[in-house]
């Protein structure tokens, strides 16, 4: 867990199952960095077991930590959302009767932006938790479309967006947001919201951002997200070597890990996704419910919930040369704005509310313990 709005947000997947009157679990490899953050859990008798993080796809240990814990727990369902290849071998060991994996991510080649190895291509971990699961649970219509292209049935998939939280309107904290950073009111603030890692796209943003500020000297980029890790730290210097050859450094704000993005979200007056792959991306949702214009790259949810030049700027990956040139258009036209403004929060509209996506769940449960009795009995 996270942070404690990522705890709520988990005690929620499970908020009309426990009205039903069932009994929800929830394992984790290892006790949240505050202890804190387990409140909404224990505010609903939701259970708490923590087993150790697998060794890669196919851990012996993790397999076994599974099937002991869904016997002694007896469970119905079994629901991986993230880890999924050992849980699940685990509970279907255990004759868990159904076994639910959420997929997030899409493939590391993808992610990487490289052509697909023989490895990439098999994907073993993919498919054996395809073949194990009852059904799967892609985020997006993209990683449906990447399944189907590995051969999975598309019978045995289901698309179930995350669910989304209501955003505080920027304009009620506009300008306290920008004195945290000491941006000047009259200026255009580019924002963007995740990781210093390469597949956020942040050197691709840092690029097209250096050629935009020359057209546009006035402009800002504020960078939202954690930079500590030795990972993160390693692209940092790629990052900030890329500041000094352009002589942007003075324009350029890194934040650092924002418990509450709010304020980021407040400051901007374009948010921009630059990731080179997405599962999601809850921060393009975030900021379309804030009411920001957007200019995303082709990636996770955003073919789904973005039209280019209905609602949002919408550009090719790893291409800075056309991020850049989307960066100046909105630099430049003021009006395209705020039309692409006010048509954001219709973007998600469509998108389940914690509520909608909680109900979904319970509702593919019990079709499937359906299904598997019906099947049994026959």
């Amino acid at each position: 867990m996270k942070s404690l709005e990522h705890a709520e947000r988990i005690a929620s997947y499970f908020s009309a199952a426990r009205t039903a009157g069932w009994q929800c679990h929830v394992v984790t490899s290892r006790a949240p960095a505050d202890p804190a953050w387990l409140e909404p859990l224990q505010r609903d008798g939701i259970s708490i077991h923590h087993i150790d993080r697998p060794r890669g796809n196919f851990d012996v240990a993790c397999v076994a930590a599974t099937r002991r814990l869904c016997r002694q727990l007896r469970a119905d369902v079994m629901h991986c959302d993230n880890t999924h290849t050992s849980p699940l071998l685990g509970a279907a060991l255990a004759g868990v009767p159904v076994r639910v994996w959420t997929k997030h991510a899409m493939q590391p080649a993808f992610e990487e932006v490289r052509r697909a190895s023989w490895r990439d291509r098999i994907a073993p971990a993919v498919r054996t938790s395809a073949t194990v699961a009852t059904m799967v649970l892609p985020i997006s219509g993209a990683i449906r479309d990447e399944l189907i292209a590995l051969g999975i049935p598309s019978s045995k998939l289901r698309v179930l967006p995350l669910p989304i939280a209501p955003v505080t309107a920027r304009a009620s904290v506009s300008g306290e947001a920008r004195r945290r950073w000491n941006l000047p009111p009259d200026h255009l603030v580019f924002g963007t919201v995740g990781r210093s890692l390469p597949v956020k796209g942040w050197d691709l943003l840092l690029e097209a951002f250096a050629t935009a500020h020359r057209q546009f000297p006035h402009s800002r980029l504020l960078i939202v997200g954690s930079t500590e890790s030795e990972e993160e730290r390693q692209f940092r210097a790629r990052l900030d070597a890329i500041i000094s050859a352009h002589q942007i450094a003075g324009s350029v704000i890194f934040t650092g890990h924002l418990t509450d993005v709010s304020d980021g979200f407040a400051a901007m007056d374009v948010f921009v996704l630059p990731s080179r792959a997405e599962g999601f991306s809850l921060a393009l949702i975030e900021a379309l419910a804030a009411g920001l214009p957007v200019i995303s790259t082709r990636v996770g949810i955003a073919p789904d919930v973005l039209t280019d030049g209905v609602n949002a700027l919408v550009v090719p990956r790893n291409d800075s040369s056309v991020l850049s040139q989307a960066l100046t258009t909105l630099a430049a036209n003021e009006e395209l704005r705020a039309r692409f403004s006010a048509a954001a929060p219709q973007a998600i509209t469509a998108l389940p509310s914690y509520r909608q996506h909680a109900q979904a769940l319970l509702e593919t449960y019990e079709s499937l313990l359906s299904r598997r009795a019906r099947s049994t009995a026959s």
